[in-house]
């Protein structure tokens, strides 16, 4: 049995339909994301949308997992798996299981290893996705490989639940930082068969290929489509108590524009431990004063808590699956 052949028969699949879509009606559309109860924001519609043209078909394995996905269900869930665009994880997917349970067994550690903590909390903290994070070398044997949040489909899974912790996957590094399970159109007859037994992911290998390396990781991704955070923050101002990213301050403005909001005291910055969080006051009676601008927040700062060189950093996080203002602390 040949990996490689399974992956490239159904890239073939993939390349038919890509070239006449029009034969395929007659078929459920691989595009699941665009149902009517999704909710995946625009921007991972279109980076799927990227993949479904433009992606390669490898192996991907499992990390971990909302555990309803096992069962039989209506409900899409995500899930983290690390795949590898190298032709060696074409025949030996069993070497991408072992990577992933090297991640999983990180899970709620602190090494003091900066890059091996930086991946642990990966895995530990479950509200931060992972768009094509490429892993330390040291957990993956020098090979180029990638994590990133997937979200599951039923209908791209065989039996419509997870079944084996290897999956086909749609993948475009470096202009694409999402994975796609591939839609179950393009699955053959016999990759659902080795999939769903688990033989894929059991194959016996004699030993593991060992890359040297100088350096510690890949390089990190600043994809197109798919993307964690923006890539350029391009800070407005220089000195705390605050820094606020070109990309937050646009954001900003533009919230508290549409709610009236720009005028001071209305925007607050609390701390509870080391979390800081940010409320936008309700309007009231009080007119809106459209030349407070956001460096203006700065001043609401509690003086015994922020000074010139300790304070926090306001950055826009714009990605697939994250929109948000992300607090964080900095010294000058």
């Amino acid at each position: 049995m040949s990996l490689t052949l399974l992956l490239n028969e159904s890239q073939e699949k993939l390349k038919q339909w890509r070239e006449n879509q029009q034969l395929f009606q007659s078929v459920a559309s691989p595009r699941s994301y665009y149902h009517s109860n999704s909710v995946l924001p625009y921007a991972a519609k279109k980076a799927y949308d990227n993949l479904l043209m433009e992606g390669t078909v490898v192996w991907g394995s499992l990390v971990q997992a909302n555990t309803g996905i096992f069962k039989p269900g209506n409900e899409d869930l995500p899930a983290l798996y690390v795949f590898s665009q190298e032709d060696y994880f074409k025949e030996c997917p069993p070497h991408l299981v072992e990577i992933s349970s090297r991640l999983f067994a990180l899970k709620g550690t602190k090494t003091g290893q900066p890059l091996i903590d930086e991946t642990a909390e990966r895995i530990t903290n479950e509200y931060k996705d992972s768009c094509g994070y490429p892993i330390p070398y040291r957990l993956t044997d020098g090979h180029d490989v990638f994590l990133s949040v997937v979200y599951l489909f039923r209908d791209h899974l065989p039996y419509g639940r997870l079944t084996s912790r290897i999956m086909p996957l749609l993948v475009n590094l470096p202009h694409n930082g999402l994975a796609l399970p591939l839609p179950l159109n393009f699955w053959t007859e016999e990759m659902i068969y080795q999939v769903s037994t688990g033989a894929v992911e059991n194959l016996e290998v004699p030993h593991w290929d060992l890359v040297w390396q100088n350096r510690s990781r890949p390089e990190p991704l600043r994809p197109e489509f798919g993307g964690e955070v923006e890539s350029n923050p391009r800070w407005i101002t220089s000195l705390p108590p605050i820094q606020v990213s070109e990309a937050a301050y646009k954001q900003l403005c533009h919230k508290l524009r549409f709610h009236s909001l720009l005028f001071p005291k209305r925007v607050f910055i609390r701390r509870e431990g080391d979390t800081f969080s940010m409320a936008l006051n309700p309007r009231g009676k009080i007119k809106a004063n459209p030349h407070v601008q956001i460096r203006d927040i700065t001043f609401y700062y509690p003086p015994d808590e922020f000074n010139r060189k300790l304070g926090v950093s306001i950055e826009f996080t714009d990605g697939p699956f994250e929109r948000e203002f992300v607090l964080r602390r900095v010294t000058a």
